[in-house]
C-alpha cells in the first residue's frame, strides 16, 4: 500500500486527489525575484464539452493570500481546457510555506480544501454500458459517491458489491474477447466453467490461465487484483487503505470492459482489412491475365 507520506507530485495532487485532502506535494514553489511562486503545471481533465480527456492549462486567473506568521498561502487555481476555452476546473488550495522547499526535500505540505466542478471519478462509457440501469448501477453510484467523498470504507463496501453482482457480466466480457482473439478451445472450456462457479474466488483460480495475453496488465490477471480486494480484512485496515482498495476495483473495471471492447474493435478493423484484401485478389484473379497488345 502507498504511504499517504510519501510525495506525491503536483499535477497527480490537482487531478488525482478528491477534497478535502491534504498531502506532502513536490513541485509547488518555485524561486522567483526573490520570493516563492506557487507553480501551475499543464494538467490533462476530463472535459465534458469536448467529451474526452484534454489538456488545461492555467491562464492568468488565481489568487493568493498570506496568512499569519507562518506565511500560508491561501488561494485558487482556475484552469481552462485548451482545446475548447469554455470548459473550466477551480481548486481552493492552502500551502503550509513553514517549512519552505529545500534541495535535500523539495515538497510542502498542501491541504486541497475544494474543487469545483466537484471532484468525481470518471467512469469509461463501456463500463456503464455494461453496469446497465439497475442495481449494479445504483450501488456503483454510491461506491463512486462516497469515493469522492473520501469514504474509503463506505466506497470499498459498495465496489465490492459491485464486483460480485459483476462477476458473470465481466465473465461474459471476457469470453467474448477471448473467441474473437481465436484463443484455444481448452482456454474458452476453462473460462466458461469459471463463469459458472459462483464463488469469486474460485472462479478466478479456474480462468487464471486461460485470461488472454491482451486483457492482461503487465502480465497479471485483472481478476486476480479484483479478488483480492474482496478478501481484504476491512475490519483492520484504515480508512486510507479502503479507500485506496476502492479507487483500484474501479480503475481495474474500467480496465477490464475497455480492453476487452478494444480487442473486439481491433480484430474487427482486421477483419474488414482482410476482406478487403480477399476481394481486390478475387476480382484481380476472375479478370484473368491481360490480353497481349495486338499492335506489337
Amino acid at each position: 500500500m502507498a504511504d499517504p507520506n510519501d510525495p506525491i507530485s503536483w499535477a497527480d495532487f490537482l487531478t488525482k486527489v478528491p477534497p478535502p485532502a491534504a498531502r506532502i506535494v513536490s513541485d509547488v514553489l518555485q524561486l522567483h525575484d526573490g520570493g516563492w511562486r506557487v507553480l501551475a503545471p499543464r494538467l490533462r481533465l476530463f472535459c465534458t464539452r469536448c467529451d474526452g480527456e484534454m489538456n488545461f492549462e492555467h491562464g492568468d486567473y488565481g489568487y493568493w493570500q498570506v496568512l499569519g506568521l507562518r506565511r500560508s498561502l491561501l488561494g485558487y487555481l482556475e484552469y481552462t481546457c485548451r482545446n475548447c476555452g469554455l470548459e473550466t476546473k477551480v481548486f481552493g488550495i492552502h500551502i503550509d510555506s513553514a517549512k519552505l522547499p529545500t534541495a535535500e526535500r523539495p515538497v510542502v505540505k498542501v491541504w486541497k480544501l475544494s474543487e469545483l466542478p466537484f471532484y468525481v471519478p470518471r467512469i469509461p462509457k463501456r463500463l456503464l454500458d455494461v453496469l446497465g440501469t439497475g442495481d449494479e448501477r445504483e450501488i456503483f453510484e454510491n461506491g463512486r459517491r462516497a469515493e469522492a467523498s473520501n469514504l474509503g470504507l463506505g466506497a470499498l463496501v459498495y465496489y465490492r458489491r459491485v464486483v460480485a453482482l459483476l462477476k458473470d457480466k465481466l465473465l461474459d466480457e471476457i469470453i467474448l474477447a477471448a473467441t474473437t482473439d481465436h484463443a484455444p478451445a481448452e482456454a474458452i472450456a476453462a473460462l466458461k466453467s469459471a463463469r459458472e462457479e459462483r464463488i469469486f474466488a474460485r472462479s478466478v483460480e479456474l480462468m487464471n490461465d486461460a485470461i488472454p495475453d491482451t486483457l492482461r496488465f503487465e502480465g497479471h490477471n485483472p481478476m486476480n487484483l479484483l479478488n483480492s480486494a474482496l478478501g481484504m480484512d476491512i475490519h483492520s485496515s484504515s480508512d486510507a487503505e479502503c479507500l485506496e482498495y476502492a479507487e483500484m476495483i474501479r480503475e481495474v473495471l474500467g480496465f477490464i470492459v475497455e480492453k476487452t471492447a478494444d480487442a473486439l474493435r481491433e480484430r474487427k478493423r482486421l477483419s474488414a482489412a482482410v476482406g478487403k484484401l480477399v476481394e481486390k485478389h478475387e476480382a484481380k484473379k476472375n479478370r484473368g491475365p491481360r490480353a497481349p497488345d495486338a499492335t506489337k
